[in-house]
């Protein structure tokens, strides 16, 4: 298996798993105005797609498989192009600070790579939050 096919099907594995958390281990929560929001699992395999595969890839794995959660669940299914365009995001600024940035695949300091997969991680939840 050449490396691009290897790499599609981690990030078609961790678009799966965002899917599964998302769905099933998640916990609704009423907001005012009629709506609901969730604390669910799905963004932890969106940082991990990320961390392991780079901003692009994870993004995408975190996008496609929260999308299609959104999709088939008609609470959420209105919100699920902002959901695509934010996952997406997440991925990107969690890649971009760890790998493109502090460049973390390219050390063996494993403190380093700690310490920026955690701050990228950090960076990337921030957005979600704003």
């Amino acid at each position: 298996m050449d490396k691009k096919t290897h790499k599609l099907v981690q990030c078609a594995v961790l678009a799966a798993l965002c899917f599964i958390t998302f769905t099933y281990l998640q916990i609704k929560v009423p907001v005012p105005g009629g709506d609901f929001t969730s604390i669910h699992f799905g963004n932890v395999f969106l940082v991990l797609a990320a961390l392991l595969l780079g901003g692009l890839y994870g993004g995408l794995a975190g996008a496609i498989g929260m999308t299609i959660a959104d999709i088939m669940d008609p609470v959420y299914i209105m919100v699920a192009p902002k959901t695509f365009v934010l996952k997406l995001c997440i991925g990107l600024i969690v890649g971009a600070i760890a790998h493109k940035s502090k460049k973390i695949n390219e050390s063996n300091d494993n403190k380093y790579i700690l310490k920026w997969a955690v701050i990228a991680s950090c960076a990337g939840m921030l957005f979600n939050v704003f």
